[in-house]
């Protein structure tokens, strides 16, 4: 086989894994935007600081909404 040819073998190679990779983020993205953005059926929220309950609420339901690249995190309550 010719240099032409094994290099025309290679490059579709790395084409081939490199679609493989954008299906894989594509898939993992999704997912975890389904995740993050789900409504979590909890009927509890505590928030914790320092060791010690800071904040609790019952009967809720409770939805998670991430932003600013996810530097920030949202917790919406509903009352059930």
């Amino acid at each position: 086989m010719d240099l032409h040819h094994r290099h025309a073998d290679k490059i579709a190679t790395l084409e081939n894994e490199l679609d493989a990779l954008k299906n894989d983020i594509t898939h993992y993205i999704e997912l975890n935007t389904e995740l993050l953005n789900a409504h979590i059926a909890v009927t509890r929220l505590e928030v914790i600081e320092e060791g010690v309950r800071a904040y609790a609420k019952w009967h809720t339901r409770i939805n998670l909404d991430y932003q600013d690249n996810g530097r920030t995190l949202k917790v919406f309550i509903v009352k059930e």
